[in-house]
């Protein structure tokens, strides 16, 4: 039975601006520490730490190469080890899992799964009314299309989850937003952003900012694994699209809120040797692009990507 090693890379990335240039840029190495190695392949990853620095992870695990035998896994090290609690235990196949936290630090998990009839639909759960483990799992979508690539935010004082996904057909698929408010158990009408194509990875997400508003960026994919890089907020009371000034095609884009309530986008840009970008807006005045990083291997600029961006606090 095959091992398979999850890698947690911890890095910091120092930037001086100086008159909206980049002056000059330090690279750390990136130490890296095993996380789990077990006779389960270990997949898709999204990692967090908490206000006090604790880290918490969610992947999905599964037995040998059949699909069916995979499942959703929380870790964190809150006790001092890495513990494992495993959140799905079924026949379907459960996959892309996201994760986030609430104003009291309650983790809230969302992913895709399987429905009876064969559909990839999204579902959600959270540990706020439980003393271990989850919760009962909620439907986020049902019928319809094949659901792809989910990404979820939890809102501030507003006692919502906030999902972003893709729909994954043969022809055109679409971007969607929708809202669940985990109190009341209401669901909100599914949202269209637009065309937007699939892939294999996560190429749409979300963040709130302290005043509760959304903030969602994706890419179209409609060129060869690349798009149009794409950004909606709902600043002026509906989700509306705002230019970002980036022409260029681009891949893997992630994004987050600091706590001055400055959005940070993070993105691969097409050509150029593929190389990750950087760009920042406040106040919907959109920085110039700065390039972080250049002439690295594909695979390491998207975990760049997303583990730059993971640093958002709850």
């Amino acid at each position: 039975m095959k091992h398979s090693s999850i890698l947690v890379f911890i890095t910091a990335l120092l930037l001086t601006y100086c008159t909206d240039e980049l002056r000059s840029q330090q690279y750390l190495n990136f130490p890296i520490d095993t996380v789990v190695s077990d006779e389960f392949y270990n997949y898709r990853a999204y990692l967090n730490y908490d206000n006090a620095g604790k880290i918490h992870l969610v992947n999905s695990r599964q037995f040998h190469t059949n699909s069916a035998t995979r499942e959703i896994f929380y870790w964190n090290n809150v006790s001092g080890s890495m513990i494992p609690y495993r959140v799905t235990n079924n026949s379907t196949d459960d996959n892309y899992v996201t994760i986030g936290f609430d104003d009291v630090g309650k983790v809230h998990l969302g992913w895709e799964r399987r429905d009876a009839a064969n559909l990839f639909q999204l579902i959600y759960t959270n540990n706020r009314n439980v003393s271990a483990g989850f919760g009962d799992s909620v439907w986020i979508t049902s019928g319809g299309l094949n659901k792809a690539t989910p990404y979820m935010a939890v809102g501030k004082n507003d006692s919502s989850v906030h999902f972003v996904y893709f729909t994954f057909v043969t022809g055109q698929d679409n971007a969607f937003y929708r809202k669940y408010n985990y109190v009341t158990g209401a669901l909100g009408n599914e949202l269209t952003l637009g065309p937007a194509e699939a892939s294999g990875e996560n190429d749409i997400s979300i963040a709130v900012d302290s005043f509760g508003k959304l903030h969602i960026v994706y890419t179209t994919n409609h060129s060869s694994g690349t798009g149009t890089l794409k950004y909606f907020n709902n600043e002026a009371g509906n989700i509306t699209e705002l230019q970002t000034g980036v022409s260029d095609l681009v891949s893997y884009p992630s994004i987050t809120i600091d706590n001055g309530n400055v959005l940070h986008i993070v993105y691969r840009r097409s050509g150029r040797q593929q190389a990750l970008y950087y760009q920042q807006t406040f106040r919907r005045n959109f920085s110039t692009p700065l390039q972080l990083l250049r002439q690295l291997d594909s695979l390491l600029i998207t975990g760049l990507s997303t583990l730059i961006m993971k640093e958002d606090s709850m």
